[in-house]
């Protein structure tokens, strides 16, 4: 009974004789101050744990009227509170508080997932779970800060210091939709079970990346760049193998050719250049044209070089203008044709084409091997003329000699600027 009120709550007496207008007075007292209640805003004043009390979990309560409530505490299970719902106070609901479980579950009648909000800072424990019916974001999260604003994963357990997990799943496991990033409503990396995609991700493969890691360029020249900041400093870019026995390249493929080229550390050290690839294939043993060994010593068509430069077949080379520059062999002049280590013990046959600065060709074909300490050569065919008939050397002279341990052919021009191309056949002995 509501205090202040004018009905008789003793009114009737069971078992007396009462008159009809003493019924009639009460009903109509009793419809005048329902009526007061439904024309006035109602104010519940208390604490939260005594005086203002709506319910008792056996019902609702329903309010059409606005309400203003101060230390209102709700009892019973599984109380809720509605918006925009004809004032309604009810169970099924956007806000919902399970009594039981002690969770607090927003907009999701049927939720999966529970979880519960701390006192002082909204710090929500457990898991939480957010559905939305319509529209493309499901939560948003601005930050008032006049800074920046930060979203942080951290974790309170001491075994995991450093680690945080963002876990991103669809219900439809056989989906190829991917996860999108966005900068300023623009896609700027796509994500996959096969790996991640960056920069102009609209010219990514349907569904995503299909490698580990893709970079798209749009309308530049460079696909990618690396910057360093540190001054007075050597800067590397590192890709890395930790198996004994792996390799590791830098594969350049054009598709659109069918060709593969790189740069490959192997096994044992070696850097060697690959080319001749078909697009798709790795960098094996068998596109090498280039190796260079761990001591410095470089192999042309060679996998295992044994001096400074080792050629299989043909090389062409413009003499300096002063053409008599000594080479290692002391107390001769010119260049070096072809050197290699004693210890190789080999002979060669060379075939030499030189052409001088007036057009003049002289091709010489000659032996060469060593033994014992000493070096033998002999020329068995000369051509200079277009005739073809064999003469004397006109163009420059040969020399081999050994200095040391090393052994050389050395080829002096008698003018500037000639051009001397050299095969050489190298016989094993």
């Amino acid at each position: 009974m509501a205090v202040g009120s004018n009905v008789n709550p003793n009114y009737p007496i069971p078992g007396i004789d009462q008159s009809s207008k003493g019924f009639r007075d009460n009903f109509s007292t009793i419809k005048v101050e329902l009526e007061n209640l439904q024309a006035k805003n109602i104010v519940l004043t208390g604490d939260a744990t005594g005086n203002a009390i709506i319910g008792n979990g056996s019902g609702e309560v329903v309010i059409h009227t606005t309400v203003a409530v101060a230390n209102a505490a709700s009892v019973g299970e599984n109380f809720s509170v509605q918006y925009n719902l004809n004032g309604k106070l009810g169970g099924d609901s956007n806000l919902l508080y399970d009594y039981s479980t002690q969770t607090l579950i927003v907009d999701v009648p049927s939720p999966d997932t529970t979880y519960s909000l701390d006192s002082g800072r909204a710090r929500i424990h457990n898991f939480l779970a957010v559905q939305a019916d319509a529209g493309n974001a499901v939560l948003n999260i601005a930050g008032g800060d006049a800074t920046y604003p930060t979203v942080q994963l951290i974790s309170t357990n001491n075994s995991g210091v450093g680690q945080a997990n963002l876990n991103i799943s669809n219900v439809d496991a056989v989906t190829v939709d991917t996860l999108n990033i966005q900068f300023n409503s623009y896609n700027i990396a796509q994500l996959n079970a096969n790996g991640m995609a960056l920069g102009a991700v609209n010219l990514a493969n349907p569904g995503g990346p299909v490698g580990y890691f893709e970079v798209y360029a749009d309308a530049r020249q460079d696909v990618a760049n690396f910057y360093s900041i540190l001054e007075y400093s050597d800067n590397d870019v590192r890709f890395s193998t930790a198996a004994y026995d792996s390799t590791m390249g830098l594969v350049l493929e054009n598709t659109g050719s069918d060709t593969v080229a790189g740069i490959r550390i192997g096994r044992t050290g070696n850097l060697s250049l690959h080319t001749g690839g078909f697009a798709g294939s790795n960098l094996s043993d068998s596109t090498i044209a280039v190796l260079i060994d761990r001591s410095g010593r470089m192999g042309i068509g060679i996998p295992a070089p044994q001096q400074r430069l080792d050629v299989d077949g043909g090389i062409q080379w413009n003499l300096p203008n002063t053409a008599n520059v000594a080479p290692v062999v002391s107390g001769e002049v010119g260049v070096a044709v072809d050197s290699w280590d004693i210890g190789v013990y080999r002979s060669a046959d060379y075939t030499v084409q030189v052409t001088n600065s007036a057009g003049l060709i002289e091709i010489t074909k000659l032996l060469v091997m060593h033994e014992n300490g000493f070096a033998y050569q002999t020329i068995y065919a000369n051509i200079n003329d277009t005739s073809g008939s064999p003469g004397p050397t006109i163009l420059g002279t040969f020399v081999a000699s050994i200095s040391g341990s090393t052994m050389q052919l050395i080829y002096e021009a008698v003018t500037n600027n000639s051009t001397v191309k050299v095969d050489a056949t190298y016989i094993p002995l």
